[in-house]
């Protein structure tokens, strides 16, 4: 895309072409034309004050590929023809797509119809609504010489792709059905303006709709009043349940070639309703070259009407009053003047209308073309401005084809020769539009001179945005929040505001972090760390964890479920660690680590180490320890301190038979004691369930 121009003008649409099949009058100015023959004319006016003007058109663009035949426009999207392109072979077409950017248009895609080859024309006529762009392809030969298609192409949110071929299913040869194309939703139609199905040339359109996203015909529209050469098709419209089809070849009983408009609505089908012509029409006149629909108006292009000037050309209005359509006056180019084709190309955005103009010299060069710009009051066309090149030069024909949406205006000048000959291009103009600020001067002129800042692309200004309240500048640097985070301005936690606003409010710590993006474990929207530190959980290791973080994400155990780490039961002393493995001896038995044979809560292996028979915990068994235990179990002495080491014979009970055991043994009369014997150790498996009060000082 080349840069702004630094004037410039307004609105967006889609267009057809006078130049199609041209009547010997019309080929006679054609032939001026590419002779190069510059005729200057009084006409000329300089063009209205406009806050933009900008050329949409490719570097790249090769000689003779009439980029800007065609053009159309809708929300987001731009489509431009370019149908002389020979990338496929000479003359074969394309379609370049652009995307709005903010107050820029950026080159998407070009598009080639597959299958298409030289002379096919790919892009002469192109329709555009929300994601569905339709391309006529009137030099189609796979169903006969010239009988032509349209190709639908689908917008998937990445890119345009073809999804479906659309022909007549009674076309021929020389039909040059897509010689037109229009669509509305889920409805196309397209013109066959040389269908011999009624009489040679008479013309006929095709309806499609689209159901569960597959596109069925619907039906063939053909003038009930059609006769030979009418070329009904060659220019199509449609608005909801409202077709417009534009026969500029239609006799009348003034003469040949006055030209009419045929008016269908669906009523279950599609009915023709209206057969129109204008007040006072004229031989030649061709009336419907171009037509535009909305609501309950219909505009119809004469552009060689000669009520202004030969063949200055004019633009008929007809308004829907009841089921009827009547006409009104017809209005012409506010600088009219001999041979300018006035109504060649038409668009109709509301209440607001494009005209094209393409013969019309600017400054001198022949042919220049213009394009004009009218509000309709309800009873008449007010002329708003007139859109010219500021760097005009002669035979571009500016004006072939228009589009007008939303305050912004693209004009077609496929004869444009600054890239080449025949190269084409297509200028933007703006204004109008939005004025949030209420400067005067419309929002997208203000962004594009860099006056406005529109730093998230959406073609409203940041400042609007901001006072509207539609997206937030917290610190005040004039920049949406939204831009300041894409440029790498910190928004940790992802909710659309900069961390800088938000931590005076969102830092309990005060360690320049927001509370929302510091580690929270437990999910209690507050940072571990203040939770820690104001005593809310509690943190027994120290970690920086709160302790039930520790336990559910399995950093500590806590084998007993009291919600305290096992390490802290075991550093305060609430838990036993008798075998000193790290695992408290209550979760080592209840894991089976160790085993409690005995009950006594305390893991066998970790029982009294002692030596069979040894009561008075000297490391030897000698008749002292005898009759320490005799006296006992005759109820003279004191009590064993510990009663498992006083089981010397290993029975499992302290009786007399331990102390006759231990003097058998000290005499040299009997055995030695069961194990633990004679060295220090843990009873043996089964326990005797004996207690020991006093630990021996066993090593």
């Amino acid at each position: 895309m080349t840069p702004p121009r630094s004037f410039p003008s307004r609105a967006s649409a889609c267009g057809r072409s006078l130049l199609d099949r041209p009547s010997p009058i019309r080929g006679a100015s054609l032939v001026l034309l590419l002779l190069g023959i510059s005729l200057a004319t009084a006409w000329d006016t300089p063009s209205a004050a406009q806050c933009l003007e900008e050329e949409i058109r490719p570097s790249f663009l090769s000689t003779s590929s009439f980029y800007g035949f065609s053009v159309a426009r809708s929300g987001g999207f731009l489509a431009v023809g370019a149908p002389g392109t020979a990338a496929l072979g000479g003359g074969a077409g394309a379609v370049y797509t652009y995307e709005s950017i903010g107050a820029e248009w950026q080159l998407r895609s070009i598009l080639f119809a597959s299958g298409i080859g030289a002379g096919d024309q790919s892009g002469a006529t192109i329709g555009l609504s929300g994601n569905t762009l339709v391309v006529g392809v009137r030099g189609d030969d796979q169903f006969g010489e010239d009988a032509g298609s349209a190709r639908i192409f689908e917008w998937t949110g990445f890119s345009w792709v073809e999804t479906e071929t659309l022909s007549d299913p009674l076309g021929a040869a020389m039909d040059e059905f897509g010689a037109s194309v229009a669509i509305d939703g889920d409805v196309v139609v397209v013109g066959s303006p040389y269908d011999h199905e009624v009489g040679s040339e008479t013309g006929s359109a095709t309806v499609f709709r689209r159901v569960g996203g597959v596109w069925s015909h619907e039906g063939k529209l053909v003038p009930s009043l059609g006769s030979r050469a009418d070329t009904f098709g060659n220019a199509v419209a449609i608005d909801a349940d409202t077709i417009v089809v534009g026969a500029p070849g239609a006799n009348g009983p003034v003469g040949l070639d006055i030209g009419a408009v045929v008016v269908f609505e669906y009523f279950g089908s599609w009915v023709e309703t209206a057969h129109l012509t204008a007040p006072g029409a004229q031989p030649g006149d061709l009336l419907g070259t171009a037509v535009a629909v909305a609501g309950n108006l219909i505009l119809a292009g004469a552009p060689f009407d000669s009520d202004a000037g030969l063949e200055a050309g004019a633009v008929v209005p007809f308004r829907q009053d009841g089921s009827t359509w009547l006409p009104e006056g017809s209005f012409f180019s506010p600088i009219a003047g001999p041979g300018q084709y006035f109504g060649a190309a038409i668009d109709l955005d509301g209440d607001e209308a494009l005209i094209g103009e393409p013969f019309a010299s600017v400054s001198g060069h022949f042919a220049a073309g213009r394009a004009h710009h009218f509000l309709d009051t309800g009873s008449a066309f007010a002329a708003l401005d007139t859109l010219e090149d500021s760097l005009a030069n002669g035979s571009a024909l500016l004006g072939t084809a228009v589009a007008l949406e939303n305050g912004e205006a693209f004009v077609g000048a496929y004869l444009d020769s600054s890239g080449g000959f025949g190269s084409g291009t297509v200028l933007r103009f703006v204004t109008d539009g939005d004025d949030c600020d209420g400067s005067g001067v419309p929002d997208l002129c203000e962004i594009a001179d860099g006056l406005l800042t529109d730093c998230d692309d959406n073609g409203v200004p940041d400042s609007c945005q901001i006072a509207a309240g539609l997206d937030q500048d917290c610190d005040g640097n004039g920049v949406l929040d939204s831009c300041d985070i894409a440029a790498g301005s910190d928004d940790c936690d992802q909710n659309g505001l900069l961390d800088s606003c938000e931590i005076a409010l969102s830092d309990c710590n005060l360690n320049g972090e927001l509370d929302a993006c510091e580690s929270d474990c437990n999910a209690n929207g507050f940072p571990d760390d203040c939770d820690i530190a104001s005593g809310t959980v509690p943190d027994c290791n120290s970690n920086g964890n709160p302790d039930d973080c520790d336990i559910f994400f399995g950093i500590s155990s806590d084998c007993d479920d009291n919600l305290i780490p096992d390490e802290c039961d075991l550093a305060t002393g609430v838990a036993e660690d008798c075998n000193t493995n790290g695992i408290s001896d209550a979760c080592d038995i209840l894991a089976g680590t160790s085993v409690d044979l005995d009950g006594d809560g305390i893991p066998d292996e970790c029982g009294p180490r002692f030596i069979r028979g040894d009561l008075n915990d000297d490391q030897q068994i000698d008749l002292a320890d005898a009759v320490t235990l005799l006296g006992y179990v005759a109820g003279s002495g004191v009590k064993p301190p510990c009663f498992i080491a006083a089981d010397a014979n290993g029975s499992g009970t302290v009786d007399l038979a331990d102390g006759v055991y231990e003097i058998s043994y000290v005499t040299n009369q009997g055995p030695p004691p069961p194990a633990p014997f004679p060295d220090c150790d843990v009873e043996p498996a089964p326990p005797s369930g004996l207690s020991c009060d006093n630990r021996p000082s066993c090593p």
